[in-house]
């Protein structure tokens, strides 16, 4: 497999960011409506924050692998 140079590392580190924020304001636009109980909008958060660390340790690992190679 061919490592990744730098830019490709940091467009894939942006393409997370991007995701990230756009989960954010997801959040942001759920917490403020007030027609969502507040227990389901824990659950979403609880959801998205799940995934965002998921992702962010599946591309540390990604890296770690392509270092080693």
């Amino acid at each position: 497999m061919n490592k990744k140079s730098p830019s490709a590392r940091n467009q894939a580190a942006i393409n997370c960011t991007e995701w990230q924020l756009a989960a954010a304001q997801d959040l942001t636009d759920l917490f403020v409506a007030r027609d969502v109980p507040l227990k389901e909008r824990w659950e979403f958060m609880k959801i998205v924050m799940e995934s965002i660390v998921k992702n962010h340790k599946r591309l540390l690992k990604a890296w770690e692998q392509q270092d080693a190679e």
